[in-house]
């Protein structure tokens, strides 16, 4: 075991007291080694045994200190290393969260058009199209029409999106500001259920006529829901605002 001996001991006042002595130690066995350490009191009158262990144990104490802080700084920067890996990791966990909610909203809306039972206007009859259109009054010429309203004109329908008295140069086939496709005719099958009739995609001419979110049409030899509402685009120009029903 290393034997030391005090080499010096240095008292610092305040006030005329001594508040600490600075202890100087050196090894007189072994390899040399020396250092001192400042240690709180007065120990000026302390005997040298004495001496040598109030500084033993600060240093002890001060490289203890140290390593603890060595050791917490490196779990600090551990932690911040694992937040960071939560981080991305949630980040992660929130996109293929949002890609889901995406998923599980196209399936809802093509699970509610597929719900309700259609045909498509050129699957209809001749029969069929005069009985569509024999449901609504024929459209007429000083007229005083609201919103939503329907009308027949010239064998198609179409559906009031702005009140007006009308007139006999507002045509409904030739004023889009005033009318658009009538979308949602319906028929009565043999079977005695009413079935919706999905028209061909007609290209809106602006907000007045866009279509609406569960709007079906058919495109391309296939139907389509609207997913969206105000939908100006056609299931080519935009594929994400439409659902493929078949």
């Amino acid at each position: 075991m290393r034997a030391w001996k005090v080499v010096g001991k240095y008292p610092f006042y305040s006030d005329g007291e001594i508040t600490h002595t600075e202890i100087a130690i050196a090894s007189t066995t072994g390899s040399y080694a020396t250092y001192s350490e400042k240690v709180v009191g007065n120990q000026m009158d302390k005997t040298e045994t004495e001496l040598v262990e109030l500084a033993r144990e600060a240093h002890f104490k001060s490289e203890y200190a140290d390593r603890a802080m060595a050791e917490s700084v490196q779990k600090i920067d551990d932690l911040e290393q694992s937040i960071k890996q939560n981080k991305t990791l949630n980040a992660e966990l929130r996109e293929q969260l949002d890609f889901a909610g995406t998923k599980i909203d196209q399936l809802d809306n093509k699970m509610t058009a597929f719900q309700r039972l259609f045909v498509t206007a050129v699957e209809l009859t001749d029969e069929q199209k005069t009985e569509i259109v024999a449901q609504y009054p024929d459209y007429g010429v000083g007229v005083t029409y609201q919103p939503g309203q329907v009308v027949a004109y010239e064998g198609t329908l179409y559906e009031v999106v702005q009140g007006h008295t009308s007139q006999a140069d507002w045509k409904p086939s030739e004023t889009a500001s005033l009318y658009k496709l009538f979308l949602n005719p319906t028929i009565t099958t043999d079977d005695g259920e009413v079935v919706d009739v999905v028209n061909e995609f007609v290209q809106p001419a602006g907000a007045h006529d866009a279509y609406k979110k569960g709007d079906r049409v058919t495109f391309g030899g296939k139907v389509y829901a609207s997913a969206i509402d105000n939908n100006v685009y056609s299931p080519t120009a935009y594929p994400a605002g439409w659902t493929l029903v078949e």
